[in-house]
């Protein structure tokens, strides 16, 4: 691992703040799911995660090294994250095959809705940050 910007971070605490990056999120969704649980709300643990990580991250003025380097080891692994989706579709090929339509309208849709939030995300919050 090469250290950015001059910093002289080795390989082990480089490894011990991606453990505790990815402690902080494994920890994070326990307890929105034990929340959730608890009170029956109606919003996924997800959302909430991610909302809660928005407002700390504006709080904090931006993301902090160790949750950076946490992202970063997921991000890496991430492809494996699409393999039991796919062995889902293919153990239901007889629906995907008779409801393909309704999939695709689903899909495309929910995509549209996902980059119009995040545009509109990017133009909310574009600037803060750089005196701008």
């Amino acid at each position: 691992m090469t250290p950015k910007g001059g910093e002289g971070t080795s390989l082990l605490t480089s490894g011990l703040a991606g453990t505790v990056g990815i402690g902080f999120f494994v920890l994070l969704v326990l307890a929105l799911e034990g929340l959730v649980a608890g009170f029956a709300l109606p919003v996924p643990s997800a959302v909430l995660a991610m909302a809660l990580l928005t407002v700390f991250f504006v709080w904090n003025g931006g993301v902090p090294a160790f949750v950076a380097t946490g992202a970063g080891f997921l991000f890496r692994i991430f492809p494996l994250l699409f393999i039991p989706p796919l062995v889902g579709i293919v153990k239901l090929r007889d629906v995907v095959v008779a409801e393909w339509l309704s999939l695709l309208l689903v899909v495309t849709l929910s995509t549209v809705m996902g980059l119009l939030a995040a545009a509109a995300a990017y133009r909310m919050f574009h600037g803060r940050g750089r005196g701008a």
